[in-house]
């Protein structure tokens, strides 16, 4: 049929079906009839997209004229429908499968053709886009599209979810209090219970490609302001903090829960708007409602502090992986920024006192809280650490209470060096220079060795300043010693001790020489690190270095004999990009191998844990490789990591007699995941 002749007859019937309303009411199939006209949108949207991703750069007359025509047959199909709505209010739950299919297909023009010429998106906005909200606000009391929404695949269109879950926001404030209700305790067609908030977090965890680009949405209009493109977080995080203004303080339950369970979440985006809208509610809330939300925090950041756990039975050291859980350092992020927002005194409550919970207040805003919480942390940081390096160095054989709390000070300090707390230098040096001589004496080799070690060269760079040449020879020649075959986090402090000694004057002596050839030796090894990040940081600390270093002969002793060294950092200060000699397959492979032998490590330091079993791990590494997260083609690859099981398997034998009932369960259930995957 003509697409004229089309529409023509499209809008005879709306007529005809407007005039008599009231009586056909009770026979006209009404959700037939918006089904079909849905589905004509869904499909001339869908013609749309076509034109537009044909010719995204240059479209001719013709296609223009094409796409033209499609955008009036949509935008007129679009006003039948609103209009339908309008006046068969009463019969649109049988239709709203659709309905939720035909919002969901013209958002997406909001999102996926930003490379587009501006003219033709205007366009579309213009003409398509405004029809959005008149539809919703009809929809908005159907609680069978309400169900809908709370059902809907947030896998495969989890961006146009999210932005109908913002339009939704946008529109509850003006809504009736029973509609707004409705959203914030809705059960979806499974029965299941959720809210409009948790749909919209739930589609941002599975909007990661949109948000990493970033996806910029066109046309978005401030007050005063001419329109400009934001960012789909930005947008995202505004109208979610508009709505959480407008709601009313019997529905806080729901939001509080719902902040708080994605503050948890693992996921990085999802988290962090978690965080900004608590943030926003600390920020414009009532100050005792934003004291109450510290006080939850720092009692979950308490009782759920990660931290490494003693086995009585050895007295090994176990789970260490678990110190910087991610969830913990969410809620650290979020105390973080709420403390910033209660006064001085009302800092000064008894329920979590500063000597028995220094972990959880030395990562508060420091220059924020009430001087003399500041004083009695600094002076419990130093004696903590006083007691404890006195503790190890009366004992031969070091316990592992020692070590957790050697490791827990040595956090305590460096975090309260990194808010640039006011330590006397000379009060932590002599502490710190005795962990230096206690590691590289007895702890060489133990497994929490690279967790030390970070803390160490961290706060070791806040003390440059004040270390002679004699100190600094022997910080600088024990990492250079370590260094070789060490894990990630160790090489990333490494940079950033580099970073900070650019501002450092060595005094003629002589260790002068040899403290220099160190550190141009140590820039040269983390500059040519295959790993990719510490590439890259590496050539940060390296430029900051340059541009501060009084001993430039440094900088020739780093790049002397490479020219491939040469051009890498002549690249990245002329701003240069350029691939990494890495491939992204061996950087995976090279983590699982790494992995592997890092379990191996840990059976042969006797710190087999039940809930840690090697097997269980390595039977999880090649299930990872099984379901195709990697792409392992290399033999010699594959016979590495078979090997390093074997080898495991080795030392599991001679610790046999340590074994535990949960032990054997946990190898048992390795053995027969590595026998499924054969």
């Amino acid at each position: 049929m003509d697409v004229r002749v089309f529409a023509s007859t499209l809008k005879i019937l709306s007529n005809l079906a407007v005039q008599h309303a009231e009586v056909l009411k009770e026979n006209l199939d009404v959700a037939a009839i918006l089904s079909f006209l849905c589905e004509e949108i869904v499909n001339t949207c869908y013609h749309i997209a076509t034109l537009l991703l044909q010719n995204s750069q240059e479209m001719s007359e013709q296609s223009v004229l094409l796409l033209r025509q499609h955008l009036k047959l949509a935008v007129f199909l679009l006003k039948i429908v609103v209009h339908f709505c309008e006046i068969f209010t009463n019969c649109l739950s049988r239709a709203a499968a659709w309905l939720l299919t035909l919002l969901l297909s013209i958002l997406r023009f909001q999102h996926e053709f930003t490379l587009t010429p501006d003219a033709f998106i205007d366009e579309i906005q213009h003409h398509l886009l405004v029809g959005l909200k008149p539809l919703l606000c009809l929809l908005l009391s159907d609680k069978e599209f309400v169900a809908q929404v709370a059902s809907v695949d947030l896998v495969s269109d989890s961006t146009s979810v999210c932005l109908l879950c913002v339009t939704i926001l946008s529109l509850l404030p003006a809504s009736d209090a029973k509609v707004r209700d409705v959203w914030m305790a809705i059960n979806d067609l499974h029965g299941a219970s959720t809210s409009i908030l948790e749909i919209l977090f739930s589609s941002v965890k599975h909007c990661y490609m949109s948000l990493v680009l970033p996806v910029c949405l066109h046309g978005v209009t401030r007050p005063g302001k001419p329109p400009v493109s934001v960012s789909l977080y930005e947008y995202t995080c505004t109208n979610l903090c508009g709505f959480i203004a407008c709601i009313p303080s019997r529905q806080f339950p729901v939001l509080e829960l719902c902040l708080l369970k994605h503050t948890l979440s693992w996921d990085a985006y999802t988290a962090c708007l978690a965080i900004d809208a608590w943030c926003f509610v600390g920020r414009y809330g009532d100050s005792h409602l934003c004291l109450q939300h510290c006080k939850l925090l720092m009692e979950l950041c308490s009782t759920s502090l990660p931290s490494l756990t003693v086995d009585p039975a050895n007295a090994a050291l176990v789970d260490f992986r678990s110190y910087r859980a991610v969830p913990y350092i969410n809620l650290q992020q979020a105390l973080f920024r709420l403390m910033k927002f209660t006064t001085a005194e009302q800092q000064l409550f008894e329920e979590m006192a500063v000597e028995t919970h220094l972990g959880l207040w030395s990562c508060m805003p420091v220059p924020y809280l009430h001087p003399d919480i500041v004083h009695r942390l600094k002076m419990a940081a130093l004696s903590w650490l006083s007691q404890t390096v006195t503790a190890l160095k009366c004992v031969d054989m070091v316990p592992a209470q020692h070590i957790l709390n050697l490791g827990e000070a040595l956090t305590v300090i460096s975090c309260l060096y990194r808010q640039r707390c006011g330590f006397d230098e000379l009060q932590v040096l002599p502490l710190v220079l005795t962990v230096w001589d206690l590691l590289a004496s007895s702890i060489v080799g133990h497994l929490f060795e690279r967790h030390i070690l970070a803390l160490l060269i961290d706060c070791s760079s806040y003390l440059l300043p004040v270390m002679d040449n004699c100190s600094l020879k022997e910080v600088v020649g024990l990492v250079l010693t370590l260094m070789p075959g060490s894990a990630d986090s160790i090489k990333l402090a490494a940079a950033s001790f580099l970073s900070a000694f650019g501002s450092k004057v060595v005094s003629p002596s002589a260790e002068q020489m040899k403290i220099l050839a160190h550190v141009a030796q140590l820039f040269r090894m983390l500059l040519t690190d295959e790993n990719p990040m510490i590439h890259q940081r590496a050539l940060e600390a390296f430029s900051v270095f340059a541009e501060k270093t009084n001993h430039e002969m440094v900088v020739s002793l780093c790049l002397q004999e490479d020219s491939t060294l040469q051009q890498t950092v002549v690249n990245y200060l002329s701003k240069i990009s350029c691939k990494s000699s890495l491939s992204e397959r061996n950087f995976i492979l090279s983590h699982q191998v790494e992995t592997v032998r890092g379990w191996q490590s840990l059976c042969v330091n006797n710190l087999l844990h039940p809930n840690t079993s090697l097997l269980g791990k390595a039977a999880e590494s090649f299930r990872f490789t099984e379901m195709g997260h990697t792409d392992i083609k290399s033999a010699a690859a594959v016979e590495e990591l078979i090997g390093a099981v074997r080898s495991s398997v080795d030392q599991l034998r001679g610790l046999k007699a340590c074994l535990t009932d949960m032990s054997r369960r946990q190898l048992q259930e390795a053995y027969d995941k590595i026998g499924a995957l054969l």
